[in-house]
Formats: C-alpha cells, structure tokens, sequence
C-alpha cells in the first residue's frame, strides 16, 4: 500500500516535470513494479487463504453445531412450553368448566378460555390462581416485559395493558375459584412435625416416610416438611432446608433458620464434613457376597433425562458415587446400615437394587424393585430410614450427635 501511494505520487510528478521518451520510460516502469506488487499480493493471499483453510472448516463446522443446537434447543423449549402448559390446563380445567357452566354466553362472547388466557398472559393467571388456592384478596394487578428483547407491544409503555374481556374473564376465573372450585389446602395446620432438636439456629426432623422434604412446583406437591413447620412455627421468618431426603425415605432431616446457617451448613455438606447413616431393609438375600459383612459400592450415578426421576448407573457419563455397608442381619431380609459419602440422587437405592451393587433392591422400593401391583404408600413402605447425623453447629462449633431409630 505504501509503494503504491509512492508510484502515485512518482506518476503525478512524471506527469508534470517529464517529457517524450523519458516519461514514457519512467511510466512504464511504475507500470511494472504495480504488476509485481499485484502479483505478490495474489500470491501473498493464496498462501494466506491455504494457512487459514482448516481453521476456517473448524469454524464452519461450529457454526453448524451452533445452529444445529439451536434449533435443538428451540424445539425442545417449545415441548417443554407445552408440557408445562398441558400440565396447568389440567389443573384449571376443572375451574374453567364451571365458569362455562355457569357463564356460558359470557364465554361464547369472548370466545376463549383460561387456557388461551395462560398461553398469552402466564403471570397474571398464575398469580390470580395462586391468590385463589390460598384464599388471597388481590388489590391491584400490573404486568411489565421484563427481558432482552421486545416481543410484541409490550415495551411501548413501562405497563402493558389487558383487554378489558380478558380482565372479565380473569376476574370470573378467580371468584370461581375463590368460590370453592378448587381443593383445599393440602397443608394440615394439625398435623405437627416430631422436632429432634431446635434451637435460634436450626431445627432437626424427624422426617415421616412418604412426605416431601421441600414442596413440589405442582399445587398438589405443597405438603411437605417445610410448609407444615412453616404452620407449627408461624413465628419463624426463615425455614430452609439444608439438605433433602427422598419422599418415601423417613428419617432425620436438618432445617436453617437462618441464611448464614443455610450456608455454613450447606458448605458442610459439600465438602463432607457430615456423617450421616441409614438402616435399610433389602427385599432379597445378598447372594454375590462370600463371607463378607461390609465393604464399599462405587457406581457412578446419571439421570437420564428421557426416565426421570430414575436414576441409572453409567460408567461414562455418570457422577462418582461412594456407600459404604454394613450387614447387620442376614437372612431372606437383610437389615444394612448404609454410611454415604457423596449425596446423589437414590443413591443407596441404586446402590442396593443394581446388579454390580447389592443386587437387592430395598424392601418396598417400586421403583428399582419389581413391584407387582400398584401399591400406595399406605399399603406398603419404603424400609429406608436416617438413623443418624453428625456435624458441628454452625455457630458455636460444638460437635451435634442426633439418633432415629428405623420405625421397622
């Protein structure tokens, strides 16, 4: 670039100052070395463009993972829009049924129901459906586009306005549902929590069997540990749980009051300085051990996402996974003592039901074990049960020893 912008300024100068054979010459010359020039430059970029071929396929081929993924991830966020809006209709549809019922013109009118309302205002249906279930009065309702990029008309004004057919709509489906449409809170005040231990900075469970440690997003998954404390200790602001226990597994559960509790103690539990035990009861003699009462099971644990909530051992794609057991009675029905070292999901389920485990699934465990009807819990149980937890107290450092004995 900068030889030519010299053989510019030559030219010019050859132009003026030059005459006859010698301006010729001395053009033709500058001719010349630009046709050099050009010919480096080509050949410059030609092995330029050999260089840089492969990191180019790299990045095409990229950019084709890249696309593919999106669109994978399109499709899949579009299934997943309408489960999850399959699984509210559900939930509504019998809410909607008696507004039809009871306005029927009204709804000919408007032509649409909740769930249409859902799949275009989802805040304001599911608030007003949570004001309803939990006997909540609204005073006012806005809606606002909170997000990266705008979608319709919703950020010309800070608020965006409903229609006034669907606030009526709106409004039936919550006095409708106000009105005793729905089931009662399956919360019972009455039905208080066996509490191990309790003091200004945490609280231990003991966890009954077939209840859920923290509440479920469905409104039928609100019982749980946490909600009924939140009934029997009104006076409590902060409830949270520091770990979890499977729904069917009973057993010592520990709960903070506190968000630096929540956190000392959860740091605990990530770098392993809880000891905690279960007794279990297997459903079939362990026949692969030979003289042999104890030992350790190392099976990496994977949730496939396509037969959730199973668990599966996967020796690629799983997370390590360490239990240590204990025979302590053998028989048609062994009793084990499980001591875990990592906290996956079935853990000991797994460990127990899985061929290169126990091989014995865990006395009422339909879900690793082969069940042959469909019991419910009230028929037959999961014979699980934390027996016992150790950790210092995340305040005063002082070593907390608790004890449950398995209710089998």
């Amino acid at each position: 670039r900068k030889r030519k912008q010299q053989r510019d300024r030559q030219r010019t100068y050859a132009q003026k100052h030059l005459q006859g054979a010698v301006r010729i010459a001395y053009l033709a010359a500058l001719e010349a070395e630009s046709q050099k020039d050009s010919l480096e430059r080509r050949l410059l970029k030609e092995k330029q463009a050999q260089r840089l071929r492969p990191s180019i396929q790299k990045i095409t081929r990229a950019d084709q993972q890249i696309q593919t993924l999106k669109q994978q991830y399109k499709t899949i966020s579009q299934a997943w829009q309408k489960q999850m809006q399959t699984a509210y209709r559900s939930e509504i549809s019998g809410i909607n049924r008696a507004i039809a019922q009871k306005e029927c013109s009204f709804n000919q009118a408007i032509g649409k129901d909740i769930c249409d309302l859902y799949s275009r205002h989802c805040a304001a249906t599911k608030l007003l459906y949570h004001a309803a279930i939990h006997r909540l009065t609204p005073l006012s309702l806005a809606e606002f586009w909170w997000g990266a990029s705008a979608k319709d008309d919703y950020l010309t004004n800070p608020f965006h306005k409903i229609s006034p057919n669907d606030c009526r709509h709106l409004t039936a489906f919550y006095q409708t549902a106000r009105a005793g449409q729905i089931p009662a809170p399956l919360v019972q005040p009455t039905a208080p929590l066996p509490i191990i231990y309790q003091d200004q900075h945490l609280i231990v469970i003991n966890k009954p069997g077939g209840l859920l440690s923290v509440p479920g997003r469905r409104y039928a998954l609100q019982d749980s540990v946490l909600s009924r404390l939140h009934y029997q200790l009104p006076a409590q602001p902060f409830l949270q749980a520091v770990h979890r226990l499977d729904q069917a597994t009973s057993g010592l559960l520990v709960v903070a009051t506190s968000a630096h509790v929540h956190s000392t103690l959860s740091q605990q539990f990530a770098q392993r300085q809880i000891n905690k035990t279960y007794e279990a009861i297997l459903s079939r003699p362990i026949t692969k051990l030979q003289n042999q009462d104890c030992g350790t099971l190392a099976l990496p644990i994977w949730s496939n996402p396509e037969d959730r909530p199973k668990q599966t051992v996967n020796f690629k794609q799983g997370k390590p996974s360490r239990t240590d057991f204990k025979i302590l009675t053998s028989g048609q029905q062994p009793r084990v003592k499980f001591t875990p070292h990592t906290g996956r999901t079935h853990q000991l389920r797994v460990h127990a039901a899985h061929p290169k485990g126990l091989d014995s699934p865990i006395l009422g465990d339909t879900l690793y074990g082969k069940a042959t009807n469909k019991e419910s819990f009230s028929q037959v149980r999961l014979h699980l049960h934390a027996t016992s937890l150790e950790f210092a107290h995340p305040v005063s450092q002082k070593p907390l020893s608790f004890h449950s004995k398995a209710p089998f």
